[in-house]
């Protein structure tokens, strides 16, 4: 399931499927990622992922947090 405005090409994008729910602008450049398969949060930032929640802690750097904070 994928809300935008029709024909959009920017904007929100509200995602749920195949394991992963997103919100966060078109593309999934800029959003937060919830991973129901492997039990995390994702926080992504021009494409690429810069923290990882888990239940362990928060990864920076990292996405095998190993401690509460864990910064790379």
């Amino acid at each position: 399931v994928l809300f935008r405005s029709a024909g959009a090409t920017n904007g929100i994008d509200l995602y749920s499927g195949s394991g992963v729910s997103y919100i966060g602008d078109y593309g999934t450049v800029n959003c937060v990622s919830f991973n129901t398969t492997s039990n995390y949060l994702g926080f992504y930032a021009n494409n690429s992922e810069q923290m990882r929640l888990t239940s362990t802690g928060l990864g920076i750097g990292t996405s095998s947090p190993s401690y509460k904070l864990d910064v790379v």
